[in-house]
């Protein structure tokens, strides 16, 4: 998977990421609606990297939601990636740049 240069993670809790609940996004070569759909085909306990069109709390900004299940990321792990802008101090979980074509597929938040 290659990620754009300065891809946007973020790291949302559980209630913001519905933010991007209902939006589609593209995933281990699918589209998915929700991310319990997500979920639902490729496993509780799979990291799942959520490529969105566009976000509603970063206008024209193609980010990324990693999740475990329906555990956000936790902060801890964003020290590794390195803490980046907050979307203009919206309140979000955390919000970090990722190098282009990092693959973040074979992170497993220590399962």
């Amino acid at each position: 998977m290659i990620i754009q240069q300065k891809q946007m993670l973020v790291f949302s809790t559980t209630s913001q990421f519905g933010y991007l609940h209902e939006w589609p996004f593209f995933y281990e070569g699918g589209w998915h609606n929700t991310v319990g759909d997500a979920i639902k085909a490729n496993g509780r306990d799979h990291m799942l990297p959520i490529i969105t069109a566009k976000m509603m709390v970063c206008p024209g900004v193609r980010a990324m939601l990693l999740l475990t299940g329906d555990t956000p990321l936790g902060l801890s792990h964003m020290s590794e990636l390195g803490v980046g802008s907050d979307c203009n101090g919206k309140n979000l979980y955390g919000v970090a740049l990722m190098n282009a074509r990092q693959d973040i597929r074979g992170m497993n938040h220590g399962k």
